[in-house]
């Protein structure tokens, strides 16, 4: 499918090639997670730990759409830290402005690190050959269901793909559903993921992490602004008069006021995916 000037996948491309959208992609980081990551805090402790692959002496470890790095180099420095282990990385990202403030060098001592700039649909790697395949909140801007047949196709033996994103109907996913209907197309999220499983007969399991934060009546403008132009990528000023007044009422009606602040829940889940393939419809595990 030929990308439009309308199209959602082509303006989050676009938007992470730009420095406004990287800045966008760090504040909101900070916003929602701390400068500390608490999500990849969760990652570790409450889904990796458990996984066999990530205990491998030289895991082969695939991370795509890794944005700067940074949450690649936390999980691995966690990993290592646990099992003494070394690792092998494939960082796969497009934009040139993230990879550029990436540095291997970071994790030099137990890694090696080859860094791909370009879209995933056109790298190519070996099949069959990675522990670890990561997509951290990267599932987006994917063509279709091709594009997690490829993924699926790296796993080894015993490897396993972890797609991390938020829950279709969590706060962040009703809020991209508004936004994008001004747009020729919807992003590629989790319950497209989920169904190109079930059609595959691919198992797996779901974990859930529900993220809570806050913002400050002070600084309420400010930091509403990062989240309206991180979700639409940076087209929020573009929006129908209409479509603002949507989002306001939709934010408004999300929040929890307690006195200087108003309080938000973020659900996010974790596809843990292992590289057997059962001929039987994909199900969602407990979580």
């Amino acid at each position: 499918m030929a990308l439009t000037d309308n199209s959602v996948k082509q303006a989050y491309r676009d938007f992470l090639n730009t420095p406004e959208g990287v800045t966008l992609y760090h504040q909101f980081k900070r916003l929602l997670y701390t400068q500390d990551d608490s999500l990849i805090q969760w990652l570790n402790t409450s889904v990796l730990l458990a996984l066999p692959p990530a205990r491998e002496h030289n895991a082969r470890v695939c991370d795509i759409g890794g944005g700067d790095g940074d949450r690649i180099k936390r999980i691995l420095q966690f990993l290592h830290g646990k099992f003494r282990n070394n690792f092998r990385l494939d960082f796969i990202e497009q934009s040139p402005l993230h990879v550029a403030a990436y540095d291997p060098a970071l994790l030099g001592q137990f890694c090696r690190t080859k860094v791909h700039n370009r879209l995933f649909e056109h790298v190519t790697l070996p099949t069959q050959s990675y522990d670890l395949v990561f997509l951290i909140h990267s599932i987006f801007a994917f063509e279709n269901d091709k594009t997690i047949d490829k993924v699926l196709s790296l796993r080894r033996d015993s490897g396993n793909v972890v797609v991390v994103s938020n829950s279709p109907d969590s706060f962040l996913g009703g809020l991209k559903r508004i936004v994008d209907e001004e747009l020729s197309e919807k992003r590629f999220e989790l319950d497209d993921v989920e169904q190109a499983l079930h059609k595959l007969g691919v198992t797996y399991e779901r974990s859930r992490t529900c993220t809570e934060w806050a913002i400050e009546k002070k600084t309420w403008k400010h930091d509403m602004e990062i989240i309206w132009n991180w979700i639409s990528l940076g087209r929020y000023h573009s929006l129908s008069d209409r479509r603002k007044i949507e989002v306001e009422e939709y934010v408004r009606d999300s929040g929890v006021p307690d006195g200087l602040r108003t309080f938000f829940r973020e659900e996010e889940a974790v596809l843990t995916i292992p590289a057997t393939v059962q001929q039987e419809a994909g199900r969602a595990g407990k979580g």
